[in-house]
């Protein structure tokens, strides 16, 4: 826990390029806020307004 409680700009191939995640002790999300995107056969489309996590 103590090492996943700490996180620092660690990148994660699952994301795109540039994402990283950040925690402390006090914040364990990772990820706070986002799109929902979708792959329209050519290019990544974004799907949804900024969602908002609480």
């Amino acid at each position: 826990m103590a090492q996943a409680s700490s996180l620092k700009s660690a990148p994660l191939s699952l994301l795109l390029p540039g994402i990283t995640l950040n925690t402390t002790p006090q914040d364990f999300r990772p990820i706070k806020d986002g799109y929902m995107r979708q792959f329209d056969g050519n290019d990544w489309i974004v799907a949804s307004e900024l969602l908002r996590g609480t």
